[in-house]
């Protein structure tokens, strides 16, 4: 059933490369793909974790950041346990189910296989959205709050000019040779 004779690099083959199936060396991508999608769920959650002590550390800044982070760290959370599940998954359907389960068995498998990364997937692109939609939130606001200050300056620009300009005033500029307190 399984051939353990290494191969040209020296590397065993898979009990599931077969002869007859794919190439010995192209039998090793898909345990190697999972490994991948394994370590790149474990350092999101690690990253995650990292990433949520920071914000405890610093402290919210907006009124509404505490909520909207721990809606935040939850749904990367998730992101990160679905994407280690399916590489898990992936990883054992490697082996298993093998050539003597049935093709439905097969197909149901790998069909909850593709159901958790679409879960990932819906979870991650939530995650974008609501980030977008919140940080969106807070630059409309702060372009508000400084149209609001502009106006306010060209009010008391006016009031105090009586609704002149700095020039028929008669305002006075500083000549050239008094120093500028505002170079270094």
């Amino acid at each position: 059933m399984a051939d353990w004779n290494p191969l040209i690099f020296g590397v065993p083959s898979l009990p599931f490369a077969e002869a007859g199936e794919f190439p010995r060396l192209f039998a090793w991508a898909g345990p190697v793909f999972s490994a991948v999608v394994v370590l790149a769920g474990v350092g999101l959650a690690i990253w995650n974790v990292l990433g949520r002590r920071r914000f405890q550390r610093r402290g919210p800044g907006e009124p509404g950041e505490t909520d909207f982070r721990q809606r935040q760290f939850r749904r990367r959370g998730l992101a990160a346990v679905l994407c280690t599940l399916a590489g898990l998954l992936m990883l054992s359907g490697t082996w298993w189910p093998g050539r003597d389960a049935s093709a439905f068995i097969a197909l149901g498998y790998w069909g909850f296989v593709g159901l958790i990364v679409l879960w990932m997937l819906l979870t991650a692109l939530a995650d974008m959205l609501a980030s977008w939609h919140y940080f969106g939130k807070l630059a409309d606001e702060a372009d508000l709050e400084q149209l609001k200050l502009r106006v306010l300056a060209d009010r008391l620009r006016k009031i105090q000019g009586n609704g002149k300009d700095d020039l028929a005033l008669g305002v006075k500029k500083p000549p050239a040779s008094a120093p500028n307190r505002d170079r270094p």
